[in-house]
C-alpha cells in the first residue's frame, strides 16, 4: 500500500500538462488545484504519517 502514494499526483500532473499543451484551460483550471491538494497531502502522509485521507476524500479523488 506503501508504493501508492503519489500515483494520483503523477496523474493529475500528467493530466494537467497534456491539458496545457492542447490548449484545454477548463480541464487545466480543475485539474491544478487537484494536482495542487494532493501535493500537499503527500507531505504530510509521507513517513511518519501525521494525517490520514478519509473515506469521502478517496472516493472523490478515486473518481478522476
Amino acid at each position: 500500500m506503501a508504493r501508492r502514494r503519489g500515483v494520483v499526483l503523477f496523474a493529475a500532473l500528467t493530466m494537467l500538462t497534456v491539458a496545457l499543451l492542447a490548449g484545454n484551460v477548463p480541464l487545466a483550471m480543475v485539474t491544478a488545484p487537484l494536482a495542487g491538494a494532493l501535493l500537499g497531502f503527500l507531505r504530510h502522509n509521507l513517513n511518519p504519517t501525521t494525517i490520514f485521507l478519509g473515506d469521502y476524500g478517496c472516493s472523490q479523488i478515486g473518481c478522476w
